[in-house]
């Protein structure tokens, strides 16, 4: 019940009392991997990279196959400026569910922070193979709201548009 209280609490647009409902019920029960990557996207909204990734490095200690955890930690890599490691994450987790949309968008964007500019539109590509409207893809200005509110969606910089 903390969780689902923590969802609605960050859809409320109120990320510091979602973070308390979160670690109320991992004080409960500390194991609870999807808490401890919902914590991480709380934290995400109070800008605390350092303590997000540190909640999604948890979770993935705890479920090391956790494709949400592993797409989310490289986005919190890539605020604390480090794309290797980002890309490596999201390769775990594309390695896991290939199909992860969300992952392959925040893979270009990692690439495109290493300037590997071709690799980044090939990952681009896959996303819109998969999803021939995923906006993120094709580089829209403004995301969507969901996509937003989801914690996957990383804007370090709108990605190269497709022809």
């Amino acid at each position: 019940m903390l969780c689902n209280r923590g969802i609605a609490l960050r859809q409320l647009k109120r990320p510091t009392d979602a973070l308390a409902s979160y670690d109320k019920a991992l004080a409960l029960k500390p194991d609870h991997a999807e808490a401890l990557c919902d914590r991480g996207k709380a934290l995400r909204e109070l800008k605390r990279p350092v303590d997000e990734l540190a909640s999604y490095d948890e979770a993935l200690a705890l479920k090391p196959d956790y494709v949400e955890a592993l797409c989310n930690r490289g986005n919190a890599l890539v605020d604390l400026k480090r794309s290797a490691d980002a890309l490596a994450s999201y390769d775990k987790a594309l390695a896991l569910k290939p199909d992860y949309v969300d992952a392959l968008c925040n893979r270009g964007n990692a690439l495109r922070d290493l300037n590997r500019p071709a690799d980044a539109l090939a990952s681009y590509d896959k996303a819109l193979a998969l999803k021939p409207d995923y906006v993120e893809a094709l580089g829209a200005a403004q995301p969507t709201e969901s996509a937003k509110n989801s914690g996957h969606y990383h804007p370090s910089r709108a990605p190269i548009p497709k022809d």
